[in-house]
C-alpha cells in the first residue's frame, strides 16, 4: 500500500515520478524481466493496483519468435518462449495480441464472473479474480510488434485517473523497453553468429582490429566426410538440410561441455575449450586437463549422436561419417580483418595443426585423432590413448605423432 503522502499527490506528479524512474533507473536494468518487475513495483508504490502484468517481446533468434513474461506480486516472474510460426496458432488468433498488433490500438476489457468474450485469455483472468484488463502496443523503431498489458483485481477496476497515468507514462515505457529489448537482440545475434564468448567480448568493447588475446585451449575440429561427393549429386536444398542435420548432432555435445563454437567451415566446425588467457601467464595443468577431458567427452558424444542419427535416418538420406581432430595449444583470439569488416576468430600454428590432423582421419580410417600435446594431458581417469604413428603434415615444420582413443573400436 502507498502511504497517505503518496495518495494525496496529484496523478500527474506520480506519472512524472515513474517516468523519471524509467529514464534514470529503468533503462539500466539487466533485462526486460527485471524492468517489468521494477515498473510494476513503481506503479503499486504510486497507487495503481496492478495485480498482473505482461510483456510480449519479439526477438531475433534462430528458433524463437518472441518471449512473454508474466509478473504477479509475490510470484516468481514467468517466462515463456514461442517458436516461429506461432502467429498461425489458433491460440494467437483468438488472443488480445492479434487485435493490438492488427489495429495498433489499446484494448480494454471489463471482466466479471459472467463475462463472455471472444478473447481466449478471459477465463484465465476470471480465475485470477481480474476485474479490469488493458493491453497496449509497444512500437519499436525497427518495426517489430510488441505489447504490454496490465490487469487489476480491484473490485472497481482501474480508475479514470489510473488509466490516464498509464497512457501518460507509456512513451517512456516504450523507450525503456525498446532499449533493453534491443540490447537483448544484440546479445542474441552475437551469440548466434559469433559464439557466446566472442559475442560477450564484442559487446564489451573489444572491436578494434588487432585487438587479440592469447588463449590456451583444447581445440576440436569436426567435419563431415565425403561432403564434396555428396554436393555433386544433391540439390542445394538437400545439402542445407543435411548440413543442419549434421550440426544438430555436433553442436550440442560441444556447447553442453562449455565449448565455444568459433567457426562453421562449410562442412566442418571449429570449437575451443578454453583453459586460460595470457594474463594468467600459462594455464595450469589441472585446467588444461579439464579442457582436454571436456573436448574428448564431446568427441565421444558426437560419435554417439551421429551413430544414432544414422540408425534412425529416413529412407534416402545418406549416412554421415565424421572426422574429429583434438589438439591442445595456444592461439591469438580476437579481431582480424580489414577496414570495417572484421572477423572474431583464432589463428596460429596450433589451429593449423588441428586442421591438418583432421585431414589424417579419413586417410587412417580413424574417426578421432589426437595430437601428442592433447594426449599427454589425458593421463589417468580412464582417458588413455594409443599411438597411431608420426606423419609429415603440410605447413607444419616437424613430424607429428597422432593418437587414437584407447576405447575406440
Amino acid at each position: 500500500m502507498a502511504d497517505s503522502g503518496v495518495l494525496e499527490e496529484s496523478w500527474d506528479l506520480r506519472a512524472r515520478r515513474i517516468e523519471r524512474w524509467l529514464m534514470e533507473q529503468g533503462t539500466a536494468k539487466a533485462d526486460v524481466g527485471v524492468l517489468l518487475k521494477g515498473l510494476c513495483e513503481q506503479l503499486l508504490a504510486n497507487g495503481v493496483p496492478v495485480s498482473r502484468a505482461t510483456s510480449h517481446i519479439q526477438i531475433l533468434h534462430s528458433e524463437q519468435l518472441g518471449v512473454t513474461r508474466i509478473w504477479r506480486p509475490g510470484h516468481k516472474l514467468e517466462e515463456m518462449h514461442f517458436p516461429h510460426g506461432a502467429r498461425q496458432d489458433p491460440r494467437y488468433l483468438s488472443s488480445p495480441l492479434k487485435y493490438v498488433y492488427d489495429t495498433g490500438k489499446w484494448l480494454e476489457l471489463r471482466i466479471d464472473e459472467a463475462t463472455r468474450s471472444p478473447y481466449n485469455i478471459v477465463p484465465d483472468l476470471q480465475e485470477l479474480g481480474v476485474r479490469h484488463y488493458v493491453m497496449a502496443p509497444l512500437r519499436y523503431s525497427n518495426g517489430t510488434d510488441n505489447s504490454m498489458s496490465w490487469a487489476t483485481d480491484h473490485p472497481d477496476g482501474f480508475s479514470a485517473e489510473q488509466l490516464k497515468l498509464l497512457r501518460d507514462i507509456f512513451p517512456s515505457v516504450n523507450a525503456a523497453f525498446e532499449l533493453r529489448s534491443l540490447y537483448r537482440i544484440m546479445d542474441e545475434v552475437m551469440r548466434i553468429y559469433a559464439g557466446r564468448g566472442p559475442g560477450e567480448r564484442i559487446l564489451s568493447g573489444q572491436v578494434r582490429r588487432g585487438d587479440v588475446t592469447r588463449i590456451d585451449s583444447a581445440m576440436l575440429f569436426c567435419d563431415m566426410r565425403d561432403f564434396t561427393a555428396l554436393s555433386s549429386t544433391r540439390s542445394a536444398e538437400d545439402l542445407v538440410w543435411l548440413l543442419n542435420d549434421f550440426y544438430d548432432r555436433v553442436l550440442p555435445p560441444i556447447v553442453s561441455r562449455a565449448g565455444e563454437i568459433l567457426k562453421f567451415l562449410g562442412d566442418g566446425v571449429l570449437a575451443i575449450f578454453p583453459a586460460g588467457e595470457e594474463d594468467q601467464l600459462a594455464a595450469s595443468e589441472k585446467a588444461a586437463h579439464y579442457a582436454c577431458a571436456a573436448a574428448r567427452e564431446a568427441a565421444g558424444a558426437i560419435l554417439e549422436a551421429v551413430a544414432q542419427r544414422n540408425a534412425e535416418r529416413p529412407e534416402g538420406s545418406p549416412e554421415i561419417e565424421v572426422s574429429i581432430a583434438l589438439h591442445y595449444g595456444a592461439a591469438a583470439y580476437g579481431n582480424i580483418g580489414s577496414g570495417e569488416r572484421l572477423d572474431f576468430t583464432i589463428i596460429g600454428r596450433d589451429v593449423n595443426l588441428t586442421s591438418r590432423i583432421s585431414g589424417l582421419c579419413s586417410l587412417l580410417e580413424q574417426p578421432v585423432l589426437m595430437s601428442e600435446d592433447f594426449s599427454d594431458r589425458l593421463c589417468g581417469e580412464g582417458l588413455a590413448s594409443n599411438p597411431i604413428g608420426s606423419f609429415e603434415l603440410k605447413g607444419i615444420d616437424h613430424w607429428t605423432t597422432v593418437y587414437g582413443p584407447a576405447d575406440a573400436a
